[in-house]
């Protein structure tokens, strides 16, 4: 895969989280945060890493997650949403995604 639909895989993967309830936002892996740090730079790719391997793409995604929400709930729909808008949208044969909530957002406080 090039750079250019990398970049674009990457926006699609991004669109699709962020409809999933329950994501706060995404953010940034360890990498982007030490290149933001030390170098200044934005990654584009705020929240999603691609690799792969002999199963398929592996996909890593990095959110915050609303408070009050079912942490294991909103991982697995992110999983599901991307899979499946992903299978039928590309022909990419997906090996992995793991999810990673890197926080709980407590500004969206649920009332109740």
């Amino acid at each position: 895969m090039d750079i250019s639909n990398e970049q674009l895989l990457i926006t699609v993967i991004q669109n699709i989280v962020m409809d999933t309830p329950g994501v706060s936002n995404l953010t940034e892996n360890l990498t982007e945060q030490l290149s933001k740090s030390l170098l200044g730079i934005d990654s584009p790719n705020k929240g999603i890493k691609l690799g792969k391997d002999k199963r398929g793409m592996l996909i890593d995604i990095y959110v915050t997650v609303d408070y009050g929400e079912n942490i294991p709930e909103v991982a697995w729909n992110i999983q599901e949403q991307v899979a499946k808008k992903l299978r039928r949208i590309t022909n990419v044969n997906i090996g992995k995604i793991d999810i990673h909530v890197q926080g709980v957002n407590f500004k969206r406080i649920k009332k109740k």
